[in-house]
């Protein structure tokens, strides 16, 4: 596909996950990636066109270490191939980040492997743990 029509489809595609996130968490976001490049397979050094980001959408967080040392979350959403159209503008703690990605009403992107299907997944085995040590069975 041409450049420009692969950046006008890419770039349509990237401002509705940003306003999907804006509007269910109304938290400030940026538009991203909105074309890739397509690589020849017989020439993988060669670019054989471009194609506008995935039209599908999934939900996920990204770490970012900080100078002090904390581990803060942006919230994104990632096309099929996992290449991010959207993304918060600021960084969060993990339980505000799952607080807001649980809002979005899309799947989960690399169920059972992505950073936030860990997290999810850590919390639930917590509130588990929980429970289970208040009602021992006797």
């Amino acid at each position: 596909m041409r450049y420009d029509k692969a950046l006008e489809i890419g770039q349509g595609r990237a401002e509705e996950a940003a306003s999907l996130i804006r509007r269910w968490t109304g938290i400030k976001v940026y538009a991203l990636c909105v074309v890739n490049q397509v690589v020849s397979r017989r020439n993988p050094d060669k670019n054989a066109g471009w194609e506008p980001v995935g039209q599908r959408s999934w939900k996920e967080i990204i770490g970012k270490r900080g100078t002090d040392g904390q581990t803060r979350y942006h919230i994104v959403i990632v096309d099929e191939g996992g290449t991010p159209k959207a993304c918060s503008a600021d960084v969060f703690s993990r339980a505000k980040a799952l607080r807001m990605a649980n809002k979005l009403p899309v799947a989960v992107f690399a169920t059972g492997e992505g950073m936030l299907w860990k997290c999810l997944e850590d919390k639930e085995l917590r509130n588990d743990s929980r429970y289970h040590a208040l009602h021992v069975e006797t």
